[in-house]
């Protein structure tokens, strides 16, 4: 199968397989869209800009977020146990610990990203050098992605081997393909995100809910997406290192080094 087509495969495996799993997402997209609808969001352009700090629209995106995180750990496990739902469901007291780590890290990149803006105006730093700043993290965010998808790949199934400047060291040959497989396979549905986004302004309440539905649908599909790329760049640099994605570790685990599990 085409290298941009597996995760769109895997994608709607997992969705299939695991709807409960699947419909987190879409929860909770669909809670904050109410939100945003109560708060006068989809008016028009200038009330969706006066809204954007709603409190209530904040906390159910941080939430949304969270599903987003969880469903790398749910759909990793699934993939690499062979399409089994049961391994999505388990939770292993072990492996969580060991996926707590990546967990915290996208937890900070949530708070840097989301709240950063808030807590600038806190501080009162000057517009241009919040400007700055997002333009030198946004970038950081998908090199970052590309960098430790096998890290948050190999601790989802419980192998510790793989630590944070681990997958950093294994990617440099892989960095092209996986940054572009990345863009290829993300790229047009994020732009379809945003465009059902605006398609929703200043329509009558039934169309503009019909949209919110279908974004939220949307969003559900895209959690397993993105983790199905992470997971295919995995694949492709551990391969090349001649190892692999194995529950528990595998038979590969002893080549790979000694158990790090966080930052080693």
């Amino acid at each position: 199968m085409n290298a941009f087509t597996t995760p769109y495969s895997r994608a709607w495996r997992f969705a299939l397989a695991c709807p409960l799993l699947f419909a987190v997402p879409a929860v909770a997209e669909v809670a904050q869209h109410v939100v945003e609808y109560g708060a006068g969001f989809y008016l028009s352009i200038a009330a969706m800009k006066a809204a954007e700090h709603d409190t209530g629209r904040m906390v159910l995106g941080h939430l949304k977020v969270i599903a987003l995180y969880l469903t790398g750990y749910w759909a990793t496990r699934f993939w690499a146990y062979g399409d089994d739902a049961r391994a999505a469901w388990r939770v292993d007291a072990r492996v969580a610990g060991l996926y707590l780590p990546v967990l915290a890290w996208e937890l900070l990149w949530l708070v840097v990203i989301q709240d950063g803006p808030v807590i600038s105006a806190a501080l009162n730093l000057p517009e241009r050098l919040v400007v700055l700043i997002v333009a030198i993290l946004m970038p950081a965010t998908l090199l970052f992605n590309v960098c430790l998808a096998a890290w948050k790949a190999t601790t989802a199934v419980g192998d510790g081997r793989i630590g944070f400047m681990r997958s950093i060291e294994l990617t440099p040959g892989s960095f092209w393909w996986s940054l572009g497989l990345t863009l290829v396979t993300v790229l047009p549905v994020m732009v379809l995100h945003y465009v059902l986004a605006f398609a929703a302004l200043g329509r009558s309440p039934v169309v503009t809910g019909g949209v919110l539905l279908a974004d939220s649908l949307l969003v559900a599909f895209m959690a397993p997406l993105l983790v199905a790329v992470n997971y295919a760049i995995a694949e492709r640099v551990l391969g090349r290192a001649g190892l692999a994605i194995e529950p528990e570790g595998g038979s590969n685990a002893a080549s790979v080094g000694p158990v790090s599990g966080g930052l080693a």
